[in-house]
């Protein structure tokens, strides 16, 4: 166990002894406590988490599996307390600290639903089927419903494809558990089970979905017997904003430290659109903005262009805007606009249909309508612009403070 946090008294203490004992007591000592000034107090749970586990995989057969799901849901609850609270917002590594939660919690609970065996060996012990009353299995479902929504919101960019695969195998060894040992044997009766269940436990400040795990589970368990079935793109978490599930991937505002969709984060940073548009645009006067974002949403709409539109298109528009625009390897991988003796401008750019391409273009045009429309050349308001071409709602972000 590592050294108490400063400034927390015994609280480090508690919360291993809670983690390693009863981890139903965790929201009781965190009520109104914010973590986020203890970097290392993460290591202390994870330590307590990993003997919490050793403890709850221990003969599965002879505790009965109802008892050790609802271990299980009771350990990734207070894990969900601890982020929360503030205790992973940090990273080991270059790596969000909550990967290694999600790791640990996984790979016990793959030791309680192994995968089938590829082959049946004559000698090999019999398989049993450990029972499981019904009314556990909403519980069992919200055990995966909890880890994978941390694994959302952790960092698993850098996963090779077998793991993830793996990933995948296991949520659907558990579901098969699950359905083995209460004798589900449709989906329609595991969505009864489930969702009529009543939700005995709450996270502060997080919303999940069974509707959304139910979808997931359902689908890779199809596509794993016809490989064709199509993956919802649904998180297990609500975003803090719109509320809504979609998307699976969640990411913190460095700012306000909440959870976003990809909708209502910036895309260029670690922040939500609130945090990101206000600083760089609630000083243009709302007149200037509301003549400039015309500006742009008529482009658009005219020569029906967006981020996704191909380069021959935006050509077209910036020669009506009295722009030539040339593609060499030799040019600037930022591009260069410049103007010839004769006043014609020339934008030069070095690659084609990149997503960057279509920003520099979309520049080029808030550059021309700036000149258009006498205003000074300025950064902020050219960016302006070319976000509003990339349909991102600023006018309703400047907002979000006011409701929030």
């Amino acid at each position: 166990m590592s050294e108490p946090a400063q400034g927390l008294g015994t609280l480090p203490r508690d919360i291993h002894a809670a983690l390693k004992t009863d981890p139903t007591r965790v929201p009781q000592l965190l009520t109104g406590v914010d973590l986020g000034g203890a970097p290392d107090l993460w290591r202390t749970a994870l330590a307590a988490v990993n003997l919490r586990l050793g403890e709850i995989i221990r003969d599965v057969p002879e505790r009965g599996l109802d008892r050790v799901v609802r271990e299980v849901r009771d350990l990734l609850m207070a894990v969900w307390v601890l982020e929360s609270a503030g205790a992973l917002r940090f990273s080991e590594e270059g790596l969000p600290v909550v990967n290694r939660f999600a790791n640990a919690i996984q790979s016990a609970m793959r030791k309680i639903a192994p995968p089938l065996p590829k082959k049946v060996k004559l000698n090999a012990p019999t398989r049993k089927v450990l029972p499981l009353s019904p009314t556990a299995v909403a519980v069992a479902f919200d055990d995966l419903m909890l880890l994978r929504g941390l694994i959302e919101i952790g960092d698993y960019t850098r996963q090779p494809d077998k793991e993830r695969d793996r990933h995948v195998g296991f949520l659907d060894d558990w579901r098969r558990q699950t359905w083995e040992g209460a004798r589900v044997a449709s989906w329609e009766r595991c969505r009864e089970l489930v969702l009529s269940a009543p939700i005995d436990w709450s996270v502060p400040g997080r919303r999940f979905s069974r509707e959304a795990a139910m979808e997931l589970l359902e689908a890779i368990h199809r596509r794993r017997q016809d490989h064709i079935t199509r993956i919802p793109n649904v998180s297990m978490l609500a975003c803090q904003r719109c509320g809504r599930f979609e998307g699976r991937e969640r990411v913190r505002c460095s700012v306000c430290s909440r959870m976003f969709c990809g909708r209502c984060r910036a895309r260029t940073s670690d922040l939500c659109l609130a945090d990101y548009v206000r600083p760089r645009y609630g000083n243009i006067p709302p007149e200037t903005r509301l003549s400039l974002g015309s500006e742009a949403r008529n482009l658009c709409a005219r020569y029906r262009l967006d981020e996704h539109t191909r380069d021959e298109a935006f050509v077209k528009a910036l020669a009506e805007m009295d722009i030539k625009v040339t593609f060499m390897d030799a040019h600037p991988a930022e591009g260069a606009e410049e103007q010839d003796a004769k006043g014609i401008w020339h934008l030069r750019l070095k690659h084609r249909e990149y997503a960057s391409t279509k920003r520099q273009c979309f520049a080029a045009m808030a550059r021309a309508t700036l000149r258009r429309l006498a205003l000074p050349a300025d950064a902020d308001l050219e960016a302006y612009f070319v976000d509003t071409c990339l349909g991102i709602p600023i006018e309703d972000a400047l907002t979000w403070n006011d409701e929030r």
